[in-house]
């Protein structure tokens, strides 16, 4: 057997002729120098359309599984042919391309931030000359001036703070700033979701100040390649298909740390720097899922700030469209992830225990809340890393 391995997610057809075309050169040298060759193991390479653009690029190919296998079979009968060598049994070790579609994430929303107002705010004797300024915006706004009001609400903004800073307004004069600043992007983007033209600097400000929908997950831990190579994933709400998105968002997960965003999509049109989404309520439940995650995101991820591996359920898809439950695993608890940092559950059990003495001692709090709370403790370290209502 000769082995060789072409790559992982090779986007180029051109690139996988070439280094078949190298790899049947090697085999047919060393099998005129006696090498008893059989098996010509051209490894991976196999590459997955995650953005849908079929062409070749870091997250899509320009090809198809028949013309991939075509121009393998293709290359090395025409490279064997020439060197009067017996065709051998190709192999292939198309990894990602065989399981990166039987796996996906799912996770709910847990809050928002919505960088827009519907609140107006009215003028008054005390507001700064600048803010008076600022409120008065909306009075000229249209569709043709749409930029030179981005560029006066950014001005009579920084200004403002700058005034701020060096003592010269006062809080309630910086807050009503910020609320109208609020106010005033919701009034542009209103104008300028009437047409899809808009400027690149215009769409870019749009872009800045998209909400951000909190999702329960760690990006570290079950979509480490978004981090790590800015692989691109789709990403699509799992209710409400019978409504039309009215938010565009980014999406930060539950970790503190500030690379857990992501802020690039996968568009009917394209990769966009925003996801449409729905609105959604307090009280709500409102999940996302994350497809073609099966190479090998889960498998690669870390306890980055201690979240654990997800539950998981594992499916079979049946012919007339339903499915069936074939397996359950619970994902890691708080106990098991402690565990792996060579901390002791037990001995924490413990030390919270006294602590609670302690107060209970001093009177700080009562024997009904000391129950209460060592309960609550301990129910909360043997459950799941992520949260759970």
């Amino acid at each position: 057997l000769q082995h060789s391995h072409l790559g992982s997610q090779i986007p180029d057809i051109i690139e996988i002729r070439k280094a078949t075309q190298e790899a049947c050169r090697f085999y047919s040298e060393m099998s005129k120098q006696g090498a008893p060759l059989e098996y010509l193991d051209l490894g991976g390479g196999l590459g997955v359309d995650y953005t849908g653009e079929q062409k070749s690029s870091l997250n899509s190919i320009n090809y198809s599984l028949d013309e991939y296998s075509i121009n393998i079979v293709e290359t090395v009968k025409y490279e064997l042919d020439q060197s009067n060598i017996d065709h051998p049994i190709i192999v292939t070790e198309s990894g990602r391309a065989c399981i990166a579609s039987s796996s996906m994430l799912i996770f709910n929303i847990l809050e928002t931030t919505n960088f827009d107002s519907e609140k107006k705010q009215e003028i008054n004797s005390k507001d700064h000359p600048l803010l008076k300024n600022m409120i008065q915006i909306p009075e000229y706004l249209n569709l043709e001036r749409a930029q030179e009001c981005l560029n006066d609400l950014n001005y009579y903004r920084e200004e403002i703070r700058a005034l701020f800073r060096r003592g010269q307004i006062d809080l309630s004069n910086m807050a009503k700033t910020e609320e109208t600043y609020l106010y005033v992007i919701n009034k542009i983007k209103t104008v300028l979701s009437r047409t899809p033209d808009i400027t690149e600097e215009l769409q870019d400000a749009i872009d800045n100040m998209a909400d951000i929908y909190h999702g329960n997950f760690s990006l570290f831990q079950s979509l480490p390649d978004v981090w790590a190579i800015d692989q691109i994933h789709p990403i699509a709400p799992l209710q409400k298909h019978n409504r039309q998105p009215n938010r565009r968002v980014i999406l930060n997960d539950i970790t503190c740390d500030s690379d857990g965003i992501i802020n690039k999509f996968v568009l009917k049109d394209g990769i966009s720097n925003t996801l449409p989404l729905h609105d959604i309520s307090d009280d709500e439940d409102y999940f996302l899922g994350v497809f073609y995650i099966g190479a090998y995101q889960e498998t690669l991820g870390d306890l980055h700030n201690l979240f654990g591996d997800t539950n998981v359920a594992t499916i079979k898809l049946k012919e007339n469209g339903g499915f069936q439950l074939l397996h359950e695993q619970e994902g890691d608890t708080i106990s098991e992830v402690l565990t792996y940092v060579e901390y002791e559950p037990k001995n924490i059990i413990n030390r919270f225990k006294h602590i609670v003495e302690d107060a209970v001692r001093s009177r700080d709090l009562s024997l009904s809340e000391r129950k209460k709370i060592t309960q609550s403790f301990k129910d909360s370290i043997s459950g799941y890393t992520y949260f759970e209502k």
